[in-house]
């Protein structure tokens, strides 16, 4: 059994399908059809089933499945430590971070830390939605994100972000909103909600609150930057919500406030199994960082 079918066969765990394993793996469907019937007569047995939702594993794929992912695991590391004695070179330090913490956060965090190490070498993902794949196949070996993202993980949480509702100036003064005292789901359902699918908040993964469910009136906005949800409710477009760590400056004529009840996200770390001593060395020096920072 070769990785590259291993990988099909985790990607198509991922993403429930098989053409969302084919996008991700950039290859056809038939590719990856032909991979994983490649891989089962290989193992003797049916690994995967279809069913009315997309592909899931059968029982024995189920049962099988850590071992393959144990597997892919140390191929990756063994060909990554063979291509460092090769060339001589060693692989760079790779995190993920989600980019409210790339932008405010990691800047401060990596200058310090370099003062520590000077001749380490990090390579910086944000991509949040490929954190989890990335981690159980060490892609990455270490991620800070929202703890969402990290469920299948052991979590060390870093600090809380509360969650804030950006509303437009007229729609505050039209409806009477005391911002300075919050604002509850009711008061938001007079307008139209601004969603990112982008945005790990909006993810169906998110923690279960109502706060969180589907708007009457809502508009979904493929980008990742906030800048842009930022000046649609500038322009008085409607309203959305935010984690307040991501919001660097607020255009003209825009109010937060804080949702009422309080909603929050924790960013949180997680190692990926296969984790370098470097990387768990990293991942100490984040925690007393950001112990640092609260004040713990």
């Amino acid at each position: 059994m070769d990785d590259r079918k291993i990988e099909g066969l985790l990607a198509v765990i991922r993403h429930g399908s098989l053409n969302g394993a084919a996008e991700e793996l950039n290859c056809s469907q038939s590719a990856v059809t032909q991979m994983m019937n490649s891989l089962e007569n290989e193992a003797g047995f049916k690994i995967l089933e279809r069913t009315n939702r997309g592909v899931a594993l059968t029982k024995a794929g189920s049962e099988i499945i850590p071992d393959f992912e144990e597997a892919y695991g140390s191929l990756r590391k063994l060909n990554a430590h063979c291509r460092e004695i090769a060339t001589g070179t060693v692989r760079p330090l790779s995190i993920g971070v989600v980019s409210s913490v790339s932008n405010i956060l990691l800047p401060e965090m990596l200058r310090e830390y370099q003062k520590i190490e000077p001749d380490v070498k990090i390579q910086v993902r944000i991509e949040w939605q490929k954190f989890p794949g990335w981690l159980a196949d060490g892609t990455v070996d270490l991620v800070i994100g929202d703890k969402v993202l990290l469920t299948d993980y052991h979590t060390v949480p870093l600090m809380e972000d509360p969650i804030v509702a950006v509303i437009p100036r007229s729609f505050v003064d039209e409806y009477g909103l005391n911002t300075d005292k919050g604002v509850s789901r009711e008061d938001l359902c007079h307008f139209l909600m601004i969603r990112s699918p982008f945005k790990p908040l909006f993810n169906p993964l998110y923690p279960d609150s109502t706060f969180l469910d589907p708007f009457e009136k809502e508009m979904e906005v493929d980008t990742d930057e906030n800048s842009i949800l930022l000046q649609m409710v500038a322009a008085g477009i409607g309203v959305t919500l935010l984690p307040k760590l991501s919001i660097r400056e607020l255009p003209p004529g825009v109010r937060l406030a804080e949702l009422r009840p309080e909603h929050k996200r924790i960013i949180s770390m997680a190692l990926s199994p296969y984790a370098r001593k470097d990387a768990k060395k990293f991942g100490e020096y984040v925690t007393r960082w950001f112990n640092k920072r609260s004040g713990r």
